[in-house]
This record gives C-alpha cells, structure tokens and sequence, in this order.
C-alpha cells in the first residue's frame, strides 16, 4: 500500500501498490506450483513453503499466519532430508532446476534451509 498526497485538498489517500500486489500473486503462484511439483515427485513429506506471511506444510496443510515480516519477492523452504542438498543431492538438484526453470535462484540457509531470489538481483 502506498500513500498519495492530494495537494488540492490537502488529503492523503491509501492506494494499493499494484507491483507489490502482482509480486504476492506471482511468488503465490510460483508457492503452488512448487507444491505440486514436491508432491509429483514423491518429495512432499516434512516441508514447508512460507511467502506473503503464510505457508503450505506438508504435515498441516495451510498455516495462514507463518511469518509477521515477509519479502513479496521470495519464498522461504524448510524441509528435513528430502530435498537436503547435502543428503539428497540428486532431490536437490531437481528442486534447483525447477526455481532455475522460473527465473530464480536458491541461497542455502542451512541444512535444512533456504530461500529463493529472482535471477536478476545476481546480475
């Protein structure tokens, strides 16, 4: 949301931010896909996929309150040895290619974590 100064009439106005509003449907959307591409390949098991402050978990579905402070931009993974790029390079390997395939980028956390960049913040 964005605020718009009306010097006319010495008003402010609350407009939404349509980049801000089409970045949470994209990374909404590139969420679902990711889900669906876990449960394809049998790798659905101890994840969660956290964006615009909510998550899909394996174990609890939709956790509609995940984090308070999120970037529009991105998704976070936390996942245990499924697709671990230590334990699990070949399950890794197929989770990296998806995000590369759809313009973005992994940047490991942890072991049992990482998050996702679009490609053209490492140009």
């Amino acid at each position: 949301m964005t605020i718009h100064y009306d010097i006319e009439s010495s008003n402010f106005e609350y407009r939404p931010n349509r980049l801000e509003e089409r970045q949470k449907a994209d990374i909404a959307e590139l969420a679902e896909r990711f889900r669906a591409f876990l449960q394809e390949n049998g790798l659905w098991k101890f994840i969660t996929i956290g964006f615009n402050g909510m998550a899909f978990d394996s174990e609890q579905d939709v956790i509609e309150s995940f984090v308070k402070y999120y970037n529009p931009e991105t998704l976070i993974v936390l996942h245990e040895i499924n697709i671990n790029y230590d334990r699990s390079p070949n399950n890794f390997k197929k989770v990296k290619e998806f995000f590369q395939k759809n313009g973005y980028q992994i940047e490991i956390i942890d072991f049992h974590s990482f998050f996702i960049n679009p490609k053209e913040l490492y140009k």
